[in-house]
């Protein structure tokens, strides 16, 4: 699925010399069931970065992440596991990122997921008081899960 852009004129979107894609607030990407409008920057890895997003129609917030061109292998892969996650776990028993949409844009693949509160690492470097054992049953549970299927990922929501 390809996306669709609409911008506004002062929006402007190419790549910088290290390949991440340059976009402004308020850029639009249309998926088959999303359309978003890019709010703000949340963070940058070795593969692309990642954008909180709004869903124009119903409100909701998603997290968008844009991977660099160079990456395009690695996109795939990140595809077809999320992809095995949603047919393995479509009642979310496990606690595990779901792929809500996907798309290229200009060479780079776009991944848009729920927008969760924050990350594990996150909430490890903001929690001095450490996790409940409930949390951290939750958490095990969601990693013998995916240990168990052959598959990694360290994408776990709190």
């Amino acid at each position: 699925m390809h996306f669709s852009l609409y911008r506004r004129p002062e929006t402007i979107a190419c790549n910088t010399a290290r390949g991440y894609l340059v976009v402004n607030k308020g850029l639009l990407l249309r998926t088959d069931n999303h359309f978003v409008r890019l709010l703000s920057f949340i963070g940058e890895g070795t593969f692309g970065q990642t954008f909180l997003a709004r869903d124009v129609v119903n409100g909701a917030y998603f997290a968008v992440k844009i991977l660099r061109p160079d990456f395009v292998e690695q996109g795939q892969r990140e595809k077809a596991v999320l992809d095995w996650v949603n047919a393995m776990d479509e009642e979310d028993n496990y606690n595990l990122i779901h792929l809500a949409g996907y798309g290229l844009y200009r060479n780079h693949h776009v991944l848009v997921f729920p927008r969760y509160f924050c990350s594990l690492k996150e909430f490890m470097d903001n929690n001095s008081q450490g996790l409940s054992l409930r949390a951290i049953r939750s958490i095990a549970h969601s990693v013998s899960t995916v240990r168990r299927n052959h598959a990694v990922d360290s994408d776990i929501p709190v």
